[in-house]
């Protein structure tokens, strides 16, 4: 019962420490990849990134981390 205590406080702390967002941080989501708020990376939705570490030099370099098989080809459709 003192772990779930503790743990439920533990919870309400971090909850509080919680900065609340504004409209002018919402506004200039787009210049800081290092807190993403919402999907797309601003209010424009651009789906890029502007880190550098991946350019037209070493694209090439690329390759899977990893991948799923769903079946057979009868069951295609179902990754999306």
């Amino acid at each position: 019962m003192q772990c779930l205590t503790l743990a439920g406080s533990l919870a309400l702390a971090a909850a509080a420490q919680a900065k609340p967002v504004s409209w002018e941080d919402i506004a200039k989501d787009h210049l800081s990849t290092e807190n993403v708020l919402q999907y797309g990376m601003g209010t424009n939705a651009q789906r890029w990134s502007p880190l550098a570490q991946v350019n037209e030099d070493n694209v090439f370099k690329l390759t899977p981390a990893w991948s799923f098989s769903f079946g057979d080809e009868k069951q295609r459709g179902q990754e999306s």
